[in-house]
């Protein structure tokens, strides 16, 4: 973090002080989760959960890519690895899942 400002105590000791809470707010706001387990050891990444979240709001696929800026393509990648790693065929499983899942409690 690159506003950690070292000072010298009494004793001699350097001590790592962040200057500004502000600062520390701010970093942890950019700072991304990049994985999303399940209870089941599944493992998908930011932009897989956030398809599923558009998905589950009814969004289309050209819809989900332009809220994303990716192409539909792109778009449709993701939403068959999610099928393929909840061994699903359907979008409405996909929703079905996206809704039990924790992963609602934290992208909305």
């Amino acid at each position: 973090y690159k506003n950690i400002v070292q000072q010298k105590n009494v004793e001699g000791l350097h001590h790592n002080i962040y200057p500004h809470k502000n600062d520390i707010d701010a970093f942890i706001k950019e700072t991304e989760i990049k994985k999303f387990e399940t209870t089941e050891s599944q493992s998908f990444s930011l932009r897989e959960v956030q398809c599923m979240y558009l998905l589950s709001k009814g969004r289309t696929m050209k819809e989900i890519a332009k809220h994303l800026s990716l192409s539909p393509r792109t778009v449709e990648t993701y939403i068959n690895n999610v099928k393929n790693k909840i061994k699903c065929t359907s979008k409405s499983e996909i929703i079905s899942f996206y809704e039990q899942s924790n992963f609602k409690d934290i992208i909305s």
